[in-house]
């Protein structure tokens, strides 16, 4: 499982939980994931439209974000079509 969809399925768990402000919750330390790749595959993944909501905190100089917020995140329909079709029948959920 890549990193990117480590993440997608974090945030999915963590919205059927009913947790939208993912903040405390979806964090690259209890991912284990470094911070600067965290913050890019979240970049990454909203512009695949996978989730829809982060905000992405950067300098106009770079191309990646400082930080990305997470407290209106949500999986996109198309995010939920690729959990169900590429993870969930693997983690059995």
């Amino acid at each position: 499982m890549t990193t990117k969809e480590r993440i997608l399925l974090a945030i999915y768990r963590e919205y059927r939980k009913g947790n939208s402000d993912m903040r405390r919750s979806v964090r690259h330390d209890g991912l284990q994931l470094d911070p600067g790749s965290f913050n890019q595959d979240i970049q990454s993944l909203q512009s695949e439209g996978l989730i829809r909501g982060a905000v992405l905190v950067r300098d106009r100089s770079k191309n990646y974000p400082d930080q990305v917020i997470l407290n209106q995140v949500a999986v996109t329909h198309y995010g939920l079509h690729y959990l169900r079709r590429n993870l969930l029948a693997k983690t059995g959920e």
